[in-house]
């Protein structure tokens, strides 16, 4: 019956083992991932102050426009082997209207005619 009482206490210690495991992670979580601020980690959310104020819905129409640009994601890897990733936003020449030579401007640039500088 000896090897009844050693399995008991291992499971037992197993047990507590797993529950303090878990406790331990969802404190981890909840520090690394919890914001305390509702709003904060929405892409929409414009900071309050005199600063943002005088531009009005500006800010955010701007953000919606850079969201709805398509793009393609893009992946490489250094020469240390780190992979890196990225996005691939598509360009279409514009010509210039003094000496017709053609920029690629990225996509949320409209104009399709530029002038020289």
């Amino acid at each position: 019956m000896l090897w009844v009482k050693i399995l008991t206490g291992v499971a037992i210690a197993a047990g507590t083992a797993a529950v303090l495991f878990a406790a331990l992670s969802a404190v981890t979580y909840f520090i690394v991932f919890f914001s305390p601020k509702k709003g904060q980690n929405v892409d929409l959310s414009i900071p309050d102050g005199a600063n943002y104020k005088r531009y009005g819905d500006v800010p955010k129409d701007m953000i919606i426009e850079a969201a709805s640009v398509p793009f393609e994601s893009v992946e490489t890897t250094a020469r240390d082997g780190t992979r890196l990733t990225g996005r691939l936003y598509a360009a279409w020449p514009i010509r210039c209207e003094t000496c017709a030579t053609a920029t690629a401007l990225p996509r949320l640039a409209r104009p399709k005619t530029t002038k020289c500088t």
